[in-house]
């Protein structure tokens, strides 16, 4: 079989007919291509779950019946949930939580996505010798430990790079040993069943997102000065009225809404959201991490060059706070890794007791 050189891919788990095989297939970012020797080639040919499902004498209705009322296969989704959040969350958290503190988050991404590329190129020996669930297990605990690592180091780019190094290789198997463990042990749910599984799992990764940020935002205010940030929004209250006013005054000029250089969506957007900040800091006594944070955000994207020392004051008290909410976010999404993990381990351990872990057969059971 041909090894495939492309830039990033992901790996399939086949059964043949005299036996169960294992092969790592790479996908360009390019082109999508694969470069499959003839041996392999017909395994992907998009009919095969269409014919092996028709052959085992399954009717569509019964696909659908099974796969909607299986609870393993739901269960099965439902940690595809999981441990997809757990892979794409650091494709939007880790440049952006890391850049806040000045490192370069995108090389820190970059190496994480080459790691996992060295990975499942050179898988064989990993799919060789460790059972599916045995896989996921390691992939969990690694995972864990990876954003442990992303929550309590904050600089440093040797540091970090371990830290991706260890996430990267818990990240890296998950998707395709996911999708094999399903078409493996639940044949009978065919195409569909992968389809939902991976369906759910990118649903379930953007629902994540949104969680984290709420989890970020909560822990905002332990690395906010409250002095010096109520100071610097009730600074932004008091000035921002009068770039509202030009901007509502030249609605309509092209000309004198050039020589502004900003947008009035921009400074509303600012005004509005810094004093829903302030007023529920002076209701409330406290500052609310999402409402300061949109505030300060929203200043900084105005980009008013005549503020340009508040907004640079905003965006050093910004920096620091996002850091450690995210950092925050790393922490407690953590241990969903570990519980994962412990799930695996229950199956790994009754795959044992039963003989050890065996792809079951359309037809065969």
């Amino acid at each position: 079989m041909h090894r495939c050189a492309s830039a990033l891919g992901r790996w399939a788990r086949l059964e043949l007919a005299d036996g169960r095989r294992f092969v790592d297939a790479c996908t360009s970012f390019s082109s999508g291509i694969y470069r499959l020797s003839d041996e392999w080639r017909p395994r992907f040919d998009r009919r095969r779950d269409e014919q092996r499902t028709a052959e085992a004498g399954i009717a569509a209705s019964e696909l659908f019946r099974y796969v909607l009322t299986h609870p393993l296969v739901w269960g099965l989704i439902l940690l595809k949930m999981v441990t997809l959040s757990l892979e794409m969350g650091r494709s939007r958290w880790v440049p952006a939580v890391l850049e806040s503190a000045g490192v370069p988050g995108v090389l820190v991404a970059v190496w994480i996505a080459f790691v996992m590329l060295i990975l499942r190129v050179f898988a064989e020996p990993f799919v060789e010798k460790l059972a599916p669930t045995g896989m996921l297990i390691a992939s969990s605990i690694l995972t864990a430990i990876g954003l442990y690592l992303f929550a309590f180091i904050e600089t440093g780019m040797i540091p970090l790079l371990l830290a991706g190094t260890v996430f990267a290789a818990g990240v890296a198997f998950y998707f395709p040993t996911m999708v094999g463990l399903m078409s493996e042990r639940m044949p009978r749910a065919g195409s569909l069943g992968v389809v939902l599984l991976i369906g759910m799992g990118f649903l379930g990764s953007g629902a994540s997102n949104a969680i984290m940020g709420d989890i970020a935002d909560s822990n905002m205010p332990a690395a906010l000065d409250t002095e010096q940030t109520v100071s610097v929004l009730e600074q932004i209250e008091s000035r921002y009225p009068v770039y509202v006013a030009a901007a509502e005054s030249a609605e309509g000029n092209l000309e004198a809404l050039a020589t502004l250089g900003y947008r009035l969506v921009n400074v509303e957007a600012a005004l509005n959201r810094t004093r829903l900040a302030l007023e529920y800091y002076r209701s409330e006594g406290t500052l609310d991490g999402g409402l300061t944070g949109n505030a300060l955000r929203a200043v900084i994207d105005t980009g008013l060059s005549e503020e340009s020392e508040l907004i640079g004051e905003a965006s050093s008290i910004l920096g620091p706070a996002d850091n450690y909410g995210g950092r925050m976010a790393f922490f407690w999404v953590a241990p969903f890794g570990l519980a994962v993990a412990a799930i695996f381990l229950i199956l790994l351990i009754s795959d044992k007791r039963k003989g050890g872990y065996a792809a079951i057969r359309l037809g065969s059971s």
